[in-house]
């Protein structure tokens, strides 16, 4: 509703108004969502979505909020929530953005799970029935950092992947990882930015490219070693 509005330059009240004058809008009960809600729960994918849910979901004012920079990985979660009736995504400062009210049982659930702000400490992976191999994967898709860097010694290009969160997830990550893929277990650093998360770092290239292929990420185009400086990566 947002989105036409915004593409008419009108209000969302009178794109409302002027549907239901049409007769072109259906009216969504409270039983529609809550069906709509249990489908998407059973859906293949729901654990992935969680993932990302759980990795860039916030609140702000009385609204659960999705977003993220890359649409792809926005359209991708909304692909699933619209099942329950979500509205469509749209465009905040710039951001792709899902909107959730706290009376939708998406947000109960998520409540009921334990999830707790992205600021909060002992934030933890969800208390709830789940594929985990899944949730994990779909909180690395928004969680991580895949690049080429340059060896200080040898001046080659080598391929580093980092995953970063609050240590209660990431240290599951890690053993989780090693148990799955049989890569080296990681000791957690502390993160660059935010003193309550920390990171996992991953420079062998055997275990970068196996973990790509388990984590379903894309290895970036190995750049010629002009490319990078000394102490960057790309």
């Amino acid at each position: 509703m947002k989105s036409i509005a915004e593409k008419l330059g009108v209000s969302a009240s009178t794109v409302a108004v002027e549907l239901d004058r049409l007769g072109a809008r259906k009216m969504i009960r409270r039983d529609d969502v809550l069906r709509g809600f249990e489908q998407m729960k059973q859906h293949p994918d729901f654990s992935f979505i969680l993932g990302m849910i759980w990795g860039v979901g916030s609140l702000i004012g009385d609204k659960f909020v999705i977003r993220h920079k890359n649409r792809q990985i926005i359209d991708r979660i909304h692909s699933l929530l619209k099942l329950a009736y979500v509205p469509e995504p749209y465009l905040v400062r710039g951001r792709p953005t899902i909107q959730i009210r706290m009376t939708h049982p998406l947000f109960r659930f998520l409540m009921d799970a334990g999830w707790i702000g992205r600021k909060s400490e002992g934030r933890d992976i969800p208390q709830c029935e789940l594929d985990m191999r899944s949730f994990l994967c779909g909180y690395v898709r928004v969680h991580h950092s895949l690049n080429w860097s340059r060896n200080k010694v040898r001046k080659i290009p080598y391929l580093r992947l980092r995953i970063y969160g609050p240590p209660a997830i990431i240290e599951k990550m890690s053993d989780h990882l090693t148990e799955w893929t049989g890569v080296g277990r990681k000791n957690l650093h502390p993160h660059s930015i935010s003193e309550k998360m920390v990171t996992i770092e991953y420079s062998k290239r055997d275990e970068v490219e196996i973990l790509c292929g388990f984590l379903g990420l894309q290895i970036p185009e190995k750049p010629t070693i002009p490319e990078i400086k000394e102490g960057e990566s790309i």
